[in-house]
Order: structure tokens, then sequence, then C-alpha cells
């Protein structure tokens, strides 16, 4: 959102000396700076402090595999189930950070580049749902046997409601 406002209010800024409007454009262009600067504190003060809405014991995830697709070789489905504990709080989402192994039938393993991945989702309070997230991996890393996940929440996302 704060790039689509930058964008928008540069391309009136342009506009406005385009037109000759030169010491409109300067005032427009402060403006636009103030506004920038206030949203992105917002959003950066906001999305610092969502972490701290859940306790560490209110989001489990369980059945958490990594599998191919079977629609592109680079293309796999990240699934398992997560379970809000929450009373109060929303899950929107959670950033994971997934270890990746290559393992042959003889349990040889090497280590493919690590990734995060963002899965998002809205989720009531006190409930739990399965969820579904699409990774491509790069096609000099591609798994030749069996592909282990091993992973950690590494942020959350959520809001609570304003009006109780």
């Amino acid at each position: 959102m704060l790039m689509r406002i930058l964008i928008i209010g540069a391309a009136v800024c342009l506009l406005a000396a385009f037109l000759g409007r030169r010491r409109l454009a300067l005032w427009m262009l402060a403006g636009l700076g103030v506004v920038a600067a206030g949203l992105w504190t917002y959003e950066y003060v906001y999305v610092g402090s969502q972490a701290a809405l859940f306790e560490p014991a209110d989001v489990r995830l369980s059945e958490v595999e990594i599998n191919a697709s079977g629609y592109r070789p680079n293309l796999f489905e990240l699934t398992g189930r997560v379970r809000n504990a929450s009373k109060t709080t929303t899950l929107d989402g959670l950033q994971l950070q997934l270890s990746l192994r290559d393992c042959d039938a003889h349990d040889n393993c090497r280590e493919l580049p690590g990734r995060e991945q963002y899965v998002a989702f809205k989720l009531a309070p006190e409930s739990e749902a399965r969820f579904r997230e699409k990774i491509y991996l790069d096609q000099k890393n591609l798994p030749q046997g069996e592909l282990r996940l091993e992973y950690e929440v590494t942020d959350l996302r959520g809001h609570r409601p304003i009006w109780r």
C-alpha cells in the first residue's frame, strides 16, 4: 500500500511540475514525504507488535510435510495443520524458516538451500485448519531422493478486534 501511494503521489507531482506548477509540485512532494514517513512508521510499529499478541503456546503446527506437486518438477506443496489456541487473537499468517534435505535410499543426505516461507490465512481464535502453500525450488537444487523437512516458526501475524 505504501508503494502505491508513493507512486501515485510522485506521478501527480511530476504532472504538476510538467504543467508549470513547480512550487505546487515541491509542496506536494514535501507532503508526500511526510505521509510516507507516517505510514512507514505506523506499518513498522504495527507489524512489529503483532507477534506480541500471541503466547508461545497459542499457535501449534502439526502434520507439516512437503511433497512434489506432480505438475512441475520444481513445484512442491507445503501442507499441514495449524491450531490457534488464543482466546482473543485472530491468526493472519506465520513465517516459517525451512531446512530442506535431499536423502537417498542409504540415508545419505545433502542440504538444500534454506528458505523462508510466509503462509497466509485467517484463523479465528480457538480454531484449527489445514493449510497448503506452493513452493518453487531452484532447478539446480531439485531433490533426487526423499525430500525431508525441518521447520521453525519465526514470526506470527494476527489482530484483535477493535470493538469488543
